[in-house]
């Protein structure tokens, strides 16, 4: 099989897995506004998320637009966080491409991380949303979506249960696939004024 798309193949029978790089070639750091950004470093083909009250996401953009049907991520917390919705130890997101575009006004007015998103489209191609997937400390909300308060971008799915300070390998299969041309990921404490350091081992797409 020919890879289009960054990363290593896995075959067995009928499925094919793609193995993602956690090199920061591979990745792109983007701030929200004036909001403090996290400290992201890359030690052995890992992804260290430090978190000071602070806030920021990381995309990987694919080669080609791909079904996903399951996502599997392995890695480790330490430090503290509050419960709570807005902010959270890791989030994986699976950017769809749709037909909404940036222009005249909309381009005008929106702010510089959402520009720097719609960039990642084909030319003559648009986003649709981001299709969030959270891990959260707080059992109550697992099973539960959301559109994000703060922008109708962010659709958000509490799937994944995490726990503080200890390492974690999770694996979610998505209720239908989910067409997605780039990936996300972040954690968040700028709301709950949380310290912690997420550190993303593996991250494998089926």
């Amino acid at each position: 099989m020919k890879n289009k798309i960054r990363g290593s193949f896995k075959s067995l029978f009928f499925y094919t897995s793609i193995i993602i790089p956690l090199d920061q070639s591979a990745w792109q750091h983007i701030q929200f506004g004036k909001i403090k950004a996290n400290l992201i470093t890359y030690p052995k083909n890992q992804i260290s998320i430090q978190v000071n009250k602070s806030s920021s996401f990381l995309v990987h953009p694919l080669n080609e637009e791909i079904l996903i049907s399951e996502i599997s991520i392995s890695g480790s917390t330490s430090g503290d966080i509050e419960k709570s919705l807005e902010d959270s130890l890791l989030k994986i997101g699976l950017i769809v491409p749709g037909s909404k575009r940036l222009s005249g006004p909309k381009s005008w007015f929106a702010k510089k991380w959402i520009k720097k998103v719609y960039k990642l489209a084909p030319k003559g191609k648009g986003l649709d949303h981001l299709e969030m997937f959270v891990a959260t400390t707080n059992k109550e909300t697992i099973g539960s979506n959301r559109v994000h308060p703060a922008s109708d971008f962010f659709t958000e799915n509490f799937v994944f249960e995490i726990k503080k300070n200890k390492e974690f390998k999770l694996t979610h299969k998505l209720k239908t696939k989910v067409k997605t041309m780039a990936l996300w990921l972040s954690a968040d404490g700028d709301n709950t004024k949380s310290k912690f350091q997420t550190v993303i081992k593996s991250l494998e797409l089926k």
